[in-house]
């Protein structure tokens, strides 16, 4: 099942395509995926209407994870915060090794920080992940 449908360029936040490298050795693979120019614009304008589309659907979220117990207004407030954010955030550890709606949000509104910043001053973001 597709999770992002729509939001291809955004695949390598949670899948091995596509990237630019790869590294695989015994115990762990590395992925990382070069975003600039055009690819880095596609991937910004994709991570905002994700990130739009949480906001529109808050209700459906709250209700997809409802064994969590969590309620519609907490993955509001997680979004809201979220977006509030003007800087990178030092770390959020809400939740089962950070495997909560305010880390998820978390993450995608520090995603769009760096993605707008690099836009900004011309610059390429290098985007890694290591699993074992």
């Amino acid at each position: 099942m597709d999770i992002l449908p729509g939001h291809d360029a955004l695949r390598f936040i949670y899948d091995e395509t596509p990237c630019s490298g790869r590294l695989e050795k015994e115990y762990f693979r590395s992925f990382w995926t070069v975003l600039n120019g055009d690819v880095l614009a596609e991937a910004t304008k994709q991570l905002e209407s994700l990130v739009a589309e949480c906001k529109g659907h808050i209700d459906l979220l709250a209700n997809s994870i409802e064994a969590s117990g969590l309620t519609e207004e907490y993955f509001r407030d997680a979004l809201s915060s979220a977006l509030a954010m003007q800087e990178l955030p030092e770390l959020v550890s809400d939740g089962d090794d950070g495997d909560s709606p305010l880390f998820m949000f978390t993450a995608f509104a520090a995603l769009l920080i760096v993605f707008r910043f690099a836009q900004e001053h011309d610059l390429t973001v290098v985007f890694y992940t290591c699993s074992g």
